[in-house]
């Protein structure tokens, strides 16, 4: 995606500067994201012990209604379309937690809408210990009913991984909240796909549509996920109150060496 001018700058929160103020992107008769860059004073998560997270979407809406949940009672820590792991480590050492946001502090240094709206690019940064360990440089594109995300992850520090949950479940990486989640079938390489504790085998594309009567706005939403350029074909998928995610990297952490940049993809196909 080509890179947008910082013409409309919003900058990071600090002590004398305000929370910035969500940017939304999308077409009117299509699908809309608000784009938050940093998240202002959340009661839920300070009861919770969590620090206020950023660069995420919600509400992903369409003309007849929202698609997405945030900060649900249940998972208070989900937060629409979102991207987090449970273990951030340095040298090895558990350092932080930027699922439940713990132990790490998120920090937006601007971003950028084009002038049709449908386009932004942001900056952000997680601070561990009071360094910056790692940045966050998102492109995201709205057209008709498709979103597509690119998200670079590059490491500030040496010796900094990345992994899912550390158990069978091994959550972590794109991961999305939909308004009833407990109400959700599965489809991927044209045949049902049952939901599991841990990750299955979906393949590159996930298809989920509601039970019949359930009061949402589309038909079905398709999600696709890349790392690095290959697909994703592992999937945690709940029917329940929980959120859908494509697993990457899984509960063994991985290595981000200094001077590489990972980058995940996301494709958001909604049918209305």
């Amino acid at each position: 995606m080509r890179c947008l001018p910082f013409s409309s700058l919003l900058l990071a929160a600090s002590a004398a500067a305000a929370t910035p103020a969500p940017v939304s992107i999308g077409t009117a008769r299509g699908l809309q994201a608000l784009f938050v860059a940093e998240a202002g004073k959340v009661e839920a998560l300070e009861k919770a012990g969590a620090n206020p997270p950023g660069h995420y979407f919600h509400p992903l809406s369409m003309p007849g209604g929202p698609l997405t949940e945030l900060f649900p009672a249940d998972h208070v820590h989900h937060r629409g379309l979102f991207w987090a792991w449970r273990q951030v480590l340095v040298d090895g050492k558990p350092a932080a937690n930027s699922w439940l946001m713990t132990g790490l502090k998120f920090r937006s240094m601007g971003v950028s809408r084009s002038h049709d709206g449908t386009r932004l690019e942001a900056v952000g940064r997680w601070r561990v210990d009071g360094d910056d360990v790692l940045e966050e440089r998102l492109s995201a594109r709205v057209t008709g009913t498709t979103m597509t995300l690119d998200l670079g992850l590059t490491p500030l520090v040496p010796g900094l991984s990345l992994g899912g949950s550390p158990d069978d479940k091994g959550y972590g990486g794109l991961s999305l909240r939909l308004v009833h989640s407990d109400r959700l079938r599965f489809e991927g390489g044209g045949r049902v796909v049952a939901p599991a504790v841990g990750p299955v085998a979906a393949g590159p594309d996930v298809r989920m549509t509601w039970d019949a009567g359930t009061p949402v706005p589309v038909v079905a939403v398709r999600m696709a996920c890349t790392a690095d350029g290959a697909p994703v074909t592992m999937w945690v998928l709940r029917r329940e109150h929980s959120m859908q995610n494509c697993v990457w990297p899984g509960p063994q952490p991985v290595s981000l060496p200094m001077g590489r940049t990972v980058r995940l993809g996301l494709k958001l196909v909604v049918e209305p």
